[in-house]
């Protein structure tokens, strides 16, 4: 049985949509329960609901973001849309996680490292591109090391929780391949 919005309902209703007039993640009442964190009967099952929701919008911008031309990627990223969820959101959350646990659970800890990782890659990685060719020597005796103790974290990891140790390893190389095309094969 739904039950009847009271004046309160109506006004917190109307004054998201005159906020998000295009909003199309969720309903206007399923937003008003997110936010207000009232009226939710299952809590269970309504944040279930959300968290698919959430999942296939993001699934829906990776199934499309490929096919967009450079130039408009880079508009998407440099937005402060885009840096406010990672500012936000998911770097707080991060710190949060790292910051209260006391005593983690072995395969959230992994998971924790896994992540900081993925950050840390990409980071780590643009710097050594970006920089002048003046640092690069430095950069990359520098870079070496950390990648030297990276792989230590990433043995630390496998004693850890050596289960979930095959899903969160770590994707640092000590040492980059280059490719060998048999134009440049040495002879």
């Amino acid at each position: 049985m739904k039950s009847i919005p009271t004046a309160v309902d109506i006004a917190v209703l109307e004054h998201l949509e005159k906020t998000y007039p295009d909003f199309k993640l969720c309903s206007y009442e399923n937003l008003g329960r997110l936010n207000y964190q009232q009226k939710i009967t299952n809590p269970y099952r309504f944040w279930n609901e959300r968290s698919r929701e959430v999942i296939k919008s993001i699934h829906e911008i990776n199934v499309t973001l490929h096919r967009f031309p450079d130039k408009h990627i880079m508009k998407i990223i440099a937005s402060s849309t885009f840096e406010s969820l990672f500012f936000s959101q998911v770097f707080p959350y991060l710190e949060k996680k790292i910051q209260d646990t006391k005593k983690p659970n072995p395969e959230e800890m992994v998971m924790m490292i896994k992540l900081c990782d993925k950050f840390l890659k990409i980071g780590l990685d643009g710097m050594k591109q970006t920089m002048p060719d003046e640092f690069q020597q430095l950069l990359q005796v520098k870079y070496d090391e950390f990648m030297s103790l990276m792989q230590a974290i990433n043995q630390h990891s496998k004693k850890l929780s050596p289960n979930e140790f095959k899903k969160t390893e770590f994707t640092f190389d000590l040492h980059t391949k280059k490719k060998v095309t048999k134009k440049n094969k040495p002879h």
